[in-house]
């Protein structure tokens, strides 16, 4: 990752919803970083991504994903932070 101009930082990288719109962002031009709790998942793995980051679980560790959130934000100085959703089905 290097510290040029971001747009968009967006989570949960390891869905089809955060995919799908990573890929939309990135054809309008619109630059993205992804981060999720696995190093390797559908966003960050996608052609699409400027970059990627991991962070702690947002369910368990909650202060630790805050902070991860807040470096990355200090870093890209994105003008959106995009919190990817994800179903309390997908998560019990």
């Amino acid at each position: 990752m290097s510290n040029e101009h971001i747009d968009v930082i967006l989570t949960f990288g390891w869905n089809r919803v955060s995919y799908n719109i990573l890929r939309n962002l990135s054809k309008n031009g619109i630059k993205v970083v992804v981060g999720d709790e696995s190093k390797f998942n559908m966003c960050s793995m996608s052609r699409y991504a400027m970059g990627s980051f991991q962070y702690q679980s947002p369910f368990i560790e909650a202060d630790k994903f805050t902070d991860k959130l807040l470096i990355i934000i200090d870093k890209y100085k994105p003008k959106v932070l995009k919190i990817g959703r994800a179903s309390c089905r997908e998560r019990v």
